[in-house]
């Protein structure tokens, strides 16, 4: 996998400064590319990848009973998926379902490979765990603000957050309304 090799170690120089299992690991992952709303993975489906995103994003979802969908979270380039991580650790289907947003380029660690790897590459094994705890603590975060937080408060983060350095603010209602529907429920 030479094409990738410059990519991951840029993104992911914990894994590329790791021992030589761990970069014998990335090494032999697999280079994927997929176009833009395209499924990487469904509810129900067994998890049989690891997987390191590259470029592009990905967007983690749920849909409810009545049709409506909940973004959980996304996958940005130098991240793996918290969900996939927890579904590859516990042999669990996945709970959600994840499509591209945009190109994506990505190395595909297989389950047989990533649990070698959590036994002989104490590096990954490292970024692993750290990955997932980092992530969970983001989650938590955001449940304290969502439940806690009111949410005129939450409005004026988000637009503080998007003003440029003359203070213009340029967001759609579209944009601003899951602050709205967050505090709804």
């Amino acid at each position: 996998m030479n094409a990738g090799n410059i990519a991951w170690q840029n993104l992911f120089p914990t894994l590329a400064c790791g021992d030589r299992h761990t970069r014998s690991v990335l090494d032999d992952a697999r280079l994927v590319t997929m176009p833009a709303d395209q499924p990487v993975f469904h509810a129900g489906s067994p998890c049989e990848n690891y997987v390191l995103l590259l470029e592009g994003s990905v967007r983690v979802q749920v849909i409810g009973e009545s049709g409506r969908e909940a973004v959980l979270y996304r996958v940005l380039p130098g991240q793996s998926c918290v969900l996939t991580t927890c579904c590859i650790l516990s042999g669990d289907d996945y709970p959600a379902e994840g499509f591209t947003e945009s190109p994506v380029r990505a190395l595909v660690v297989t389950k047989p490979a990533f649990d070698g790897a959590l036994e002989s590459a104490p590096a990954f094994r490292r970024f692993v765990f750290a990955n997932l705890g980092g992530r969970i603590a983001d989650v938590i975060a955001r449940m304290e603000e969502v439940a806690f937080r009111p949410v005129e408060r939450r409005l004026a983060a988000f637009l503080l957050a998007r003003a440029d350095q003359t203070g213009t603010i340029r967001v759609t209602h579209q944009e601003i309304s899951p602050i709205f529907r967050r505090s709804q429920r």
